[in-house]
């Protein structure tokens, strides 16, 4: 009986669940307004549609990916923000359910469990994360994917593969960076992993 329960917490019901909880959070707040940065962005959306031009015509100094999320939301849900902050909702439970996985192949799937619950909790929670958890939470994602791919790769022996998998975390934390600024931080992080991976083929290079 156990062996079945195991089975069947996939990753697909590990992320309903932790989606349920981050919402069951966040409708503490979810239909009212907390944040005015949240009716910016969504005006943002309404100008852009109408020929405005981002950074001239619309002052403003978030990084063009994250408008670009938004902007393609927007086209397939409408300018709604509960809409809106179920998409977040969304994110944040796909960066936890990749947080369970980066810490169940580093340690196992207890601590993993323990690190997604956790995180669940304190990003959804304005005492510990305020209530503008609309940049926050796609660079957050992109960051966890590029986490992710980092620690798959350390443990690939396929020369290709790996390489694969590095081009494709460096890509995710690139996006990380483009829609927020401290994601230049992760980035430098991505350079100490390469210049610590490559050290020996750049020490007999040079």
């Amino acid at each position: 009986m156990k062996n079945r329960l195991k089975k069947k917490f996939t990753p697909l019901l590990l992320y309903f669940i932790l989606f349920c909880l981050i919402l069951l959070i966040r409708s503490l707040y979810m239909w009212k307004v907390v944040n005015l940065n949240e009716g910016h962005y969504l005006t943002i959306n309404l100008l852009l549609d109408n020929g405005y031009k981002l950074y001239t015509d619309i002052p403003d100094n978030k990084p063009p990916l994250f408008y670009f999320i938004n902007y393609v939301f927007y086209k397939i849900l409408g300018n709604n923000v509960v809409y809106f902050r179920i998409i977040m909702v969304a994110f944040a439970a796909g960066t936890a359910i990749l947080l369970y996985e980066s810490l169940r192949l580093m340690y196992n799937k207890d601590v993993g469990l323990i690190g997604a619950i956790i995180f669940s909790i304190t990003s959804s929670s304005p005492w510990f994360f305020n209530y503008a958890l609309q940049t926050h939470t796609y660079c957050a994602f992109f960051v966890s994917v590029g986490l992710y791919l980092l620690i798959l790769s350390l443990r690939d022996s396929n020369s290709n593969s790996k390489k694969l998998k590095v081009l494709l975390s460096g890509i995710s934390f690139s996006f990380a960076t483009l829609t927020r600024h401290t994601g230049l931080i992760v980035a430098m992080f991505f350079l100490i992993f390469i210049l610590i991976e490559k050290q020996y083929e750049l020490y007999e290079y040079y």
